[in-house]
């Protein structure tokens, strides 16, 4: 996947048919740590898991592990995250290990 230029994190978490594949998730993880070097602060609390990629949040619930106290809505996205991934037929349980406990 080539990211614009123009692209964020955000474009492709709030795509829930967002390709899924390595380089996508990639992308998101590369323009997520963009914006954590700029000291930009992550926001989750809109999240919904109608309007979600499951994949592509469980990679910026894992990427803002260390710092989920200074994410709005990082709690909540985790619940998010569960809810999406079912939609998608992947277990929760799976995709989420290490993160639920904390949520």
């Amino acid at each position: 996947m080539t990211t614009n230029i123009n692209m964020s994190w955000q474009d492709l978490v709030f795509n829930p048919s967002m390709d899924t594949g390595v380089d996508a998730i990639t992308a998101t993880v590369e323009l997520l740590f963009q914006d954590l070097r700029r000291g930009i602060v992550i926001d989750l609390t809109t999240v919904t898991p109608e309007i979600v990629s499951a994949e592509h949040l469980c990679a910026v619930l894992r990427v803002t592990f260390n710092i989920r106290d200074n994410v709005p809505g990082w709690k909540n996205a985790v619940h998010v995250a569960s809810k999406a991934l079912s939609f998608v037929d992947i277990d929760p349980q799976d995709a989420l290990f290490g993160l639920i406990d904390y949520a």
